[in-house]
């Protein structure tokens, strides 16, 4: 069986599907990366080969990135949950041999999928993919609502806050002048 977690939700290898969602449903603007986690779990002796794919022929999906949720062993609880044993927190390149055939019986795993969105994808719209694991898994559905807004390149943000919050700056004079523009700027930028 395979649902959805959020990108700040821990997959713990005893954690039922049930508390994730049955899709995918995750948002970003024009060149930014949409994140989830595909939470997988296993009946048998271990974790199946992963060979993960979207499918789809929407452009929006064309550079996406899958990373297994590896563990580490906590010996000593020192979070609000009061947990130790395996916790998931690296992050690890899914290579040709996927998953290697590990876990415990009915163990539950995750794959980090990172979205990264075209600066030139239709927005404001939804974009509809499954994504399968494995070739014999049912498809989790995917929807991503790209926002209708481009991030700036990296190293262009300066300039862009500028432009939009400097005394003659779009946003400055949409509120009548009434930003302190150095301000502004230099709390976005930190």
């Amino acid at each position: 069986a395979i649902a959805a977690a959020s990108s700040m939700q821990k997959v713990f290898p005893d954690s039922g599907l049930s508390n994730f969602s049955a899709s995918a449903k995750i948002s970003g603007a024009r060149g930014e990366t949409a994140v989830f986690q595909a939470a997988l779990r296993c009946a048998g002796s271990g974790t199946p080969a992963l060979a993960p794919i979207i499918d789809s022929e929407d452009p929006v999906f064309a550079t996406v990135e899958y990373l297994r949720v590896a563990h580490v062993n906590v010996t000593q609880a020192s979070n609000a949950a009061n947990r130790t044993g395996a916790f998931p927190d690296p992050l690890v390149p899914i290579n040709a041999s996927g998953f290697p055939a590990q876990g415990a019986l009915f163990a539950t795993s995750a794959v980090w999928v990172t979205i990264r969105i075209p600066t030139d994808a239709a927005a404001p719209a939804s974009h509809n993919a499954s994504l399968s694991l494995y070739p014999s898994a049912p498809p989790l559905a995917i929807e991503l609502r790209v926002r209708n807004y481009t991030v700036p390149p990296a190293g262009e943000a300066r300039q862009w806050l500028d432009s939009q919050f400097s005394p003659g700056g779009a946003a400055n004079a949409r509120h009548g002048g009434s930003y302190d523009a150095l301000t502004t700027r230099e709390t976005l930028l930190d």
